[in-house]
C-alpha cells in the first residue's frame, strides 16, 4: 500500500523522464540516418569512381573529357544510390599522388547528399563520401 504522500509520485517522475528519452531516442535514429546515408554516398562515389578508371583506360582522351563525359551518369547514379537529392561532383587530379605514393593521373570523385532537415542544427545538413580513380 502507498502512504497518503507518496501517490503520484511515480506518475510526475514518469512525466519528467519521458521527455528526455525521448528525445534521446529521436537523436539516435537522426544519427543512424546520417551514418546510413554516409555509407550510401561513398558506395556512390566507389561505384563512380570504378567506372571512371575503366573509362580512363578504354579511351585515350583528356582527364578532363573523361570526366565530363560522365557527369550526367554519375548524377543518376548518385541518385540511384544515395537518394533523390545526391548529386556527383567529377574533377581531374592532373600529376597528382595516389595513396600508395607513386605519381599519376586520376579523377576525384565527390557525392554529397543531404541527411534530413535539422532545425537545431545537431546534425549535419549533408553528407560526403570520396573516391578516387587513378590512370597509370
Amino acid at each position: 500500500m502507498c502512504k497518503r504522500g507518496q501517490r503520484g509520485a511515480v506518475t510526475a517522475e514518469f512525466a519528467v523522464i519521458l521527455p528526455a528519452v525521448v528525445a534521446l531516442a529521436i537523436l539516435l535514429c537522426c544519427l543512424g540516418r546520417a551514418v546510413v546515408v554516409r555509407v550510401e554516398c561513398q558506395d556512390a562515389a566507389r561505384t563512380i569512381a570504378r567506372r571512371a578508371a575503366q573509362q580512363m583506360q578504354v579511351d585515350a582522351t583528356s582527364l578532363e573529357d573523361v570526366a565530363d563525359g560522365l557527369e550526367p551518369w554519375a548524377d543518376s547514379v548518385a541518385a540511384q544510390l544515395a537518394g533523390s537529392g545526391a548529386d556527383a561532383t567529377l574533377s581531374a587530379a592532373v600529376s597528382g599522388t595516389e595513396p600508395t605514393g607513386t605519381a599519376g593521373n586520376g579523377i576525384e570523385v565527390r557525392v554529397r547528399a543531404p541527411v534530413i532537415p535539422d532545425p537545431l542544427h545537431v546534425l549535419p545538413a549533408a553528407v560526403e563520401g570520396c573516391a578516387f580513380a587513378w590512370s597509370p
